[in-house]
């Protein structure tokens, strides 16, 4: 029977489903996210450092990843080429730069997606079934990201749960044997290992324990290595990866991963985290998951158990999360302080492959019962999220539009042609990376005065030692009022598209009250909630700013700001 199926396939069902995958999944991000690609946007924070970091294209080298908060950056510079690829070709037709970086994260998703499709028909066992079972879980999986900030998000800890799940499904695929695992496993590795420390050293420990279980399983069933090929094309993929790193070294002795290594092994850096505060961390990033994904869990085991299928399957991925939690625990252990949510939200992995293997069972079961049921399936499982969820990202952390006054001022002090080839701006990293980027357009440079800042500025924009009191010098400090930052808990009607929020408000008329659907207008109503737990978060006593202020403006997410001149830098 499966033969006949592939034969109807002039591409393998696989890709086809990818393919199909990746135009969905693109589309629809594209589509919620229209307004904030198209308008001008004013970035900061990590929005903003990583624009600066982008551009060292244009000022000397990009070796290195997106900063890290402990003084360090992240191995590689993978993701960082990917939005300036795009911001190189589709740039001038979008509203902003960070518009064209939202793009990259969007393009990243859709084709971690689209890989893990791919990955989840081979799972399945290939052909027209496997096609509509991957294609099914893979939807399925995807509501995880409605109404998060994921959807669309530069920032690097969102950017890189798509491609671990993929990576993980490429792991467990591997443990069969799979050629296709083994090349897809080292390519999203590598990406991986180019964007995130923790996350290194579990994508690396996975692959290579995954690799040689293969490799033992592949010789067992066929008699045979890996092909040459495939051996080739890991090599050529990693010496591409390792090059910047290497370079990076070479040009800027000790290099960015001597010092990540000699962070780690400094005994002087707090050791908070322990396995009890681990194992509540994991709990909590475990709790993402909503409940009604998790009931595939029980379907999928439900299944096996009665049929006897996918036994196999499910035996590997106990080993591979076992495996990822078990690494997990080796590296965040020691890391300095106390792990925060988004330091781990990818951990919820392997819980997430168990719902799309469980999907993938239903799906399975269905097949074999009449396939027009599956196919119905993988249908009502593609139009939900489409035209009922919204996976738009409104980003407002990364986003400060009254900035642009600051900006405004600073730039007309400073005319392009008559002024200074440089100025200095200190204050708070976050609004003064934003000032930057803002000040760059108009080809003003921008430099600021704490080496120690070099990690999240770039070298090149550190003002020079013979600087101080030849360049004009600024500082950006809070003004009162302040405004403790707060947030809301998403309610049901944030993670709607304007048909679902129609079908909610249907719903939610008085007539159906009595019949049980009484609950729905208690989640109309959000909760207010922190922002964070961090003490150091919340509004300190700040002090009216000094006679020296040019100008003060207000409407930032934590209230206003004040702009003043330095006569020097400190």
């Amino acid at each position: 029977m499966r033969r006949h199926e592939n034969k109807i396939f002039l591409i393998k069902p696989e890709w086809m489903a990818a393919f199909f995958c990746f135009i969905v999944v693109l589309s629809k991000l594209v589509f919620d996210n229209i307004p904030i690609l198209t308008q001008e946007l004013i970035p900061v924070g990590d929005a903003s450092a990583d624009i600066i970091a982008t551009h060292r294209v244009y000022s000397d080298y990009l070796l290195i990843g997106h900063y890290n908060t402990k003084g360090v950056n992240h191995f590689g510079p993978f993701f960082l080429y990917v939005r300036w690829l795009t911001e190189l070709l589709v740039g001038p037709w979008l509203g902003s730069v960070f518009g064209a970086h939202l793009l990259a994260t969007m393009l990243t998703n859709a084709a971690s997606f689209a890989l893990l499709a791919a990955l989840l028909t081979r799972l399945a066992g290939g052909g027209a079934r496997g096609a509509v079972a991957g294609l099914t879980a893979t939807f399925i999986v995807l509501l995880q990201f409605a109404g998060r900030e994921w959807s669309a998000s530069t920032f690097m800890s969102y950017v890189i749960i798509a491609p671990f799940w993929a990576f993980l499904a490429a792991a467990v695929l591997l443990l069969s044997g799979s050629v296709f695992g083994l090349v897809t496993a080292a390519f999203i590795g590598l990406t991986l290992i180019h964007a995130y420390i923790p996350l290194a050293f579990i994508t690396l420990f996975l692959f290579l324990f995954c690799f040689v279980c293969g490799r033992r399983e592949r010789m067992r069933t066929t008699g045979r290595d890996f092909p040459a090929a495939a051996y080739l094309t890991i090599g050529t993929l990693a010496l591409l990866f390792a090059a910047p790193i290497i370079l990076d070294v070479l040009i800027n002795p000790p290099g960015n991963i001597v010092k990540v290594f000699m962070l780690a092994t400094d005994p002087a850096q707090p050791r908070e985290t322990s396995f009890k505060m681990f194992t509540v961390f994991l709990i909590r990033t475990f709790l993402l998951v909503p409940v009604p994904l998790l009931l595939f869990v029980v379907l999928g085991a439900i299944i096996a158990i009665r049929t006897g299928r996918h036994g196999v399957l499910i035996r590997r991925l106990a080993v591979v999360s076992a495996l990822v939690l078990a690494a997990a625990i080796v590296i965040y252990a020691p890391v300095p302080g106390y792990p925060r949510e988004y330091q781990g939200v990818f951990l919820n992995g392997p819980l997430i492959l168990a719902v799309a293997i469980g999907c993938m069972s239903g799906v399975l079961a269905l097949w074999r019962i009449n396939p027009k049921l599956a196919v119905t399936a993988m249908v009502g499982s593609l139009l939900f999220p489409v035209l009922l969820l919204s996976f738009s990202s409104p980003n407002t952390r990364w986003l400060e539009p009254e900035l642009k006054q600051i900006a405004r001022f600073i730039a007309a002090e400073n005319p392009r042609d008559a002024g200074p080839e440089m100025v200095s701006i200190r204050g708070g990293k976050r609004i003064v990376s934003g000032l930057l980027v803002e000040l760059e357009k108009d080809h003003l440079k921008v430099c600021y005065p704490d080496k120690k800042a070099e990690y999240y500025f770039t070298p090149s924009h550190i003002c020079p030692p013979d600087s101080k009191g030849n360049i004009p010098s600024y500082k950006v400090i809070p003004a009162p009022p302040c405004i403790n930052r707060t947030r809301t808990k998403p309610d049901l009607r944030s993670k709607l598209s304007p048909l679902g929020q129609a079908v909610l408000d249907v719903i939610d008329q008085p007539f159906f009250r009595p019949i049980g659907l009484k609950a729905m207008a208690f989640l109309r109503s959000p909760v207010p909630e922190k922002l964070t737990n961090n003490p150091a978060d919340d509004c300190q006593e700040i002090e009216p700013p000094p006679g020296n202020t040019l100008i003060t403006v207000c409407g930032f997410s934590r209230g206003c700001h004040a702009l003043l001149r330095e006569t020097e830098i400190p």
